[in-house]
């Protein structure tokens, strides 16, 4: 039993790192849909709407990032994979004890904007729409908001730790803070505090992770207690990172505009009912993608590393296998969950009504295959220190817009239709064909 447990294992390609990242998703999705019944069983249908809004506009957070988080994963790979130990196995690095230093002063003003600018903007949004007492949402949202901007600081130090290739580490972490901080949030549902529920998963992350940070063996500890100088070599922000961050910045804030704006955009014009109906069966798929994606973002430090070594055959194959994995794994699990609501729609289960359409539900279905594709395509082009992928968000940015603000007029179903052909289409093609271009490069 236990030789076939380990065949399958080596098959599946899971080793320490993509085994603790899985199994976070996997944990992500189960808790997913805990609290997706709990919404709807404990919720009325106008605060769900209220709750799917809040998770798209607390990702408001990328315009403050800016993509810094993912170059500094890139930064500490590269200065890593030339790096040697001492001799009692710690680093000791200036460069990466100044990317340490340049983080946090980053995320620091990042944390703070963020804070201002996304409190002011739901105070605006949902005062506007007058569809709760203000009593019900203002309090959750204000400390939400505020919990998120100090998570938002600690997360360059994870991100630190995982370029180091302690992606596993950071997954255990994380798959503590989401068990504890999900069943809480239950516990909470359960009582019947409403919206004030949605601050225990961010309140667990933040005190988890000073207390992890603080006390745990990882590389920012080693540095902090070294003898590194962040001013003997350090690394310059203007010709170091910003040539790559501004490109992943605005591929980020596409990002946002073409998977996080429908949800906001619905409960505008269309109601915090159909927002919640929508931002269900997003945070479904989204769920979906998230663990298709462990296999490749597991890897990523190790694409860096092979890149710069020049180990072009053994990065080309490591991609393969972990990209065959992921995108079978997220098709499959889109074709089943179709399945699912098409036989609930049969038997006629009345709390589907909580639940997006299967027509939207099939158009979502075929954007989370397409795009599981185009992410993996893309963190091995952005590997290469480079960020291809500009033209294409910018394109996807600016057609989802177009066809939200045409389509919408009619229909949300035609909306989502128009959406999953554009992404399928257009976006899907011109990855591949930047992708081709990296893939059969010979160095």
């Amino acid at each position: 039993m236990l030789e076939r447990l380990e065949r399958l294992r080596v098959i599946a390609g899971i080793d320490f790192h993509v085994g603790l990242t899985l199994l976070l998703r996997g944990w992500g999705v189960l808790a997913g849909v805990l609290m997706l019944l709990g919404v709807s069983y404990w919720l009325s249908a106008q605060q769900q709407g209220y709750y799917f809004t809040f998770a798209s506009l607390l990702s408001l957070q990328i315009f403050f990032e800016l993509g810094l988080g993912q170059v500094i994963v890139q930064l500490v790979s590269r200065e890593l994979a030339h790096a040697s130990a001492t001799a009692t196995g710690t680093f000791k690095s200036d460069r990466l004890a100044s990317i340490i230093a340049l983080t946090r002063r980053w995320y620091r003003i990042a944390a703070i904007l963020f804070a201002l600018v996304a409190g002011a903007a739901g105070v605006v949004l949902f005062g506007r729409s007058g569809m709760l007492n203000q009593d019900l949402w203002l309090g959750p949202w204000l400390l939400l908001v505020l919990t998120t901007a100090i998570n938002i600081y600690f997360s360059p130090f994870l991100a630190i730790i995982e370029g180091a290739g302690q992606i596993g580490q950071v997954a255990r972490l994380r798959l503590v803070q989401s068990v504890l901080g999900y069943c809480l949030a239950w516990l909470a549902l359960y009582a019947g505090v409403g919206l004030w529920a949605v601050l225990l998963v961010p309140v667990v992350a933040v005190l988890s992770s000073l207390y992890w940070l603080r006390s745990g063996k990882h590389l920012v500890k080693e540095l902090q207690h070294s003898t590194a100088d962040a001013t003997r070599n350090p690394v310059v922000w203007k010709t170091e990172v910003f040539p790559f961050q501004w490109r992943i910045a605005i591929s980020w804030v596409s990002g946002y505009l073409m998977f996080q704006l429908f949800t906001p955009l619905v409960f505008y014009f269309e109601g915090s009912v159909a927002a919640g109906q929508l931002g269900m069966g997003m945070a479904i798929f989204n769920a979906v993608l998230s663990v298709g994606a462990s296999w490749v973002n597991a890897k990523v430090p190790a694409f860096t590393m092979l890149i710069v070594r020049r180990e072009r055959q053994q990065l080309n194959a490591l991609f393969r296998s972990v990209a065959t994995r992921s995108v079978a794994f997220t098709l499959f699990a889109s074709v089943a969950l179709l399945l699912i609501v098409y036989a609930l729609n049969v038997a006629a289960v009345s709390s589907l009504d909580r639940l997006a359409s299967l027509q939207i539900l099939s158009c979502l279905a075929v954007v989370t295959v397409v795009n599981t594709l185009v992410y993996a395509a893309a963190c091995y082009m952005r590997a290469h220190g480079e960020e291809p992928m500009l033209p294409v968000s910018i394109s996807g940015a600016l057609g989802t817009l177009l066809i939200i603000f045409v389509f919408l007029n009619y229909s949300l179903e035609l909306t989502m239709i128009a959406y999953a052909g554009f992404t399928a289409t257009i976006s899907a093609l011109w990855t591949l064909r930047l992708f081709l271009s990296y893939y059969r490069r010979v160095d």
